[in-house]
């Protein structure tokens, strides 16, 4: 901050100047916002990051009439992992999972952990049907690799489901429910598979 001195006739005579150092309240500013958005395990977005997220992108996809995909994963038989080796060989099996499907994806998609072993990953930009089966046969086989974790060789598979827009949905909380319905159909049909929405069985 400035302040302006003024002399005996009302001129400005000389300024003086104050400062404070707030990197350090910009620092835990940052840090309160990333805690609020992310997961505290994995470091990938969460819940409340993915709905404002998928709404932006959702937005843009209206308005440039582009496609989007999303794909609702969840780890086969995670359950079992984590009761025989315990949480802790369960918890570094969610961060090596989290970091595989990074990797799968671009920059501008989207990847989030809702909880426990479920992941959601949005792909945005012009996603056809194809490109989103692509994607998740990329998911499904590098997933589906060995983890080497501790004096553990931890195997697992996804099974994942996939909604497209507009075709399966307009809103997030569509696209969300049968990306989730799709995979549980992959999963029931035997899980280390992806369904989309589409091809679900009519009942």
């Amino acid at each position: 901050t400035v302040a302006k001195v003024k002399g005996p006739q009302g001129d400005s005579e000389f300024f003086i100047g104050t400062y404070a150092d707030i990197s350090e309240q910009k620092a835990a500013e940052e840090r309160m916002r990333q805690e609020a958005y992310r997961d505290s395990l994995t470091g990938l977005a969460n819940r409340l990051h993915l709905q404002s997220a998928l709404a932006r992108a959702l937005a843009l996809a209206r308005r440039e009439k582009r496609g989007l995909a999303v794909l609702f994963l969840d780890l086969d038989r995670f359950k079992a992992i984590n009761d025989t080796l315990g949480h802790a060989v369960g918890d570094s099996l969610l961060i090596a999972i989290a970091g595989r499907l990074s990797q799968c994806v671009r920059a501008s998609d989207i990847v989030a952990r809702l909880g426990g072993d479920e992941f959601v990953v949005v792909l945005c930009d012009d996603q056809s049907c194809a490109t989103a089966a692509r994607t998740a046969d990329k998911i499904r086989q590098q997933l589906s690799l060995p983890y080497p974790i501790d004096t553990h060789l931890v195997n697992t598979t996804p099974s994942i489901g996939i909604s497209l827009f507009s075709r399966d949905g307009t809103d997030l909380a569509t696209l969300l429910k049968h990306a989730d319905e799709a995979m549980y159909h992959a999963k029931s049909s035997g899980g280390g598979r992806y369904m989309f929405y589409a091809d679900l069985p009519a009942t």
